[in-house]
């Protein structure tokens, strides 16, 4: 009798034995494959999220807080309002000398968000204060901006001192202030002032990058404006004006600093340009976390900062993130 209920149970087992080795048998993933490769998958390992969110955070915020960030090229400011517009990137250089008279060792440029006249430069010194040029400088010259562009507004603006001369003639120092309005063309101010929102002193040395970044003055400026003109201001409120000034320069007719500038622009286009109408894009839609996450950088953040591109992307981005850490995970999640 214990005989034949071993053989039962041997009998059983044999059974589970049989139906589980026919179950792995007729898995497709546990058959031979057909051909070199074929059924051969290999789980793929994701990449660190935190990476990915930190590149698309940059990506998506960068363009409308980081005026040198390849994603602010053609962006356009997500408020849902812009309707039709162009996205359009303004970028030039402007130079400094030190051949002004009665201050043969320095200069000024200002430049601010007033389109397509927005910079103005010193034209002579009587040894205490500076006369600016009679009018506003044009810094769109080579582009189709005053061309098309009817109203339009700024998304970002920038711009990048640098010193080009060599060691043996780096002197002096650079003046950077952060002010709420621009000088008036032919007014006066006086040499080497240290006020302003914003105010940075640098010694002039081989290689000097000093970044800035333009900032918003109240809660129009990226409201639709007219082009202003060589002596009219239009838009300039709207914006703070960058004053750089260079004091005590090498003494040369030549170039001592270099000032390069970015415009990050949207503009509707003038009805007699009705030819290229069709082309235009619909406009960004709403998305109020990232203009939050923008106007909160730009007042917690220095716009002023020594360094290059790379430099003033690291500390924008930092403040971004941080602003979406303390915002929580919930507003961090409306960007994907």
């Amino acid at each position: 009798m214990a005989k034949k209920k071993n053989q039962k149970k041997t009998n059983n087992n044999n059974k589970k034995k049989t139906k589980t080795q026919k179950s792995i048998s007729t898995d497709p993933r546990n058959r031979a494959p057909f051909a070199p490769g074929q059924n051969q998958r290999v789980a793929v390992r994701r990449g660190n999220p935190t990476v990915a969110i930190r590149q698309n955070v940059h990506q998506r915020a960068c363009g409308i807080t980081d005026p040198f960030c390849i994603h602010a090229r053609c962006a356009k400011w997500p408020d849902g309002q812009g309707a039709g517009t162009v996205a359009f990137q303004i970028r030039g250089r402007r130079q400094m000398a030190t051949n002004t008279t009665n201050w043969v060792n320095g200069s000024i440029l200002q430049m601010t968000g007033d389109l397509p006249y927005a910079g103005l430069t010193s034209a002579s010194n009587d040894g205490t204060n500076w006369t600016m040029a009679a009018a506003y400088v044009d810094l769109t010259t080579g582009t189709s901006f005053s061309t098309f562009a009817s109203s339009y507004r700024i998304v970002s603006w920038g711009a990048i001192v640098r010193n080009v001369q060599p060691a043996t003639n780096a002197q002096g120092t650079v003046i950077i202030r952060k002010m709420s309005t621009q000088i008036v063309p032919s007014g006066t101010i006086g040499n080497a002032g240290m006020y302003g929102g914003e105010v940075a002193e640098y010694p002039v040395y081989p290689g000097m990058e000093i970044t800035i970044v333009g900032k918003t003055n109240g809660n129009t400026a990226r409201s639709f404006v007219a082009q202003n003109t060589s002596t009219t201001k239009v838009n300039g409120g709207n914006w703070d004006t960058v004053h750089i000034e260079l004091v005590n320069g090498y003494n040369t007719t030549s170039t001592v600093l270099e000032v390069e500038f970015v415009y990050n622009v949207e503009f509707q286009v003038l009805v007699a340009q009705a030819g290229i109408h069709e082309f235009i894009a619909q406009s960004a839609p709403l998305q109020p976390h990232l203009t939050n996450a923008a106007n909160t950088v730009m007042n917690k953040a220095s716009s002023v900062i020594e360094g290059g591109v790379k430099k003033a992307g690291d500390t924008i981005l930092s403040h971004v993130e941080d602003f979406f850490s303390q915002a929580g995970t919930d507003l961090l999640a409306a960007l994907f």
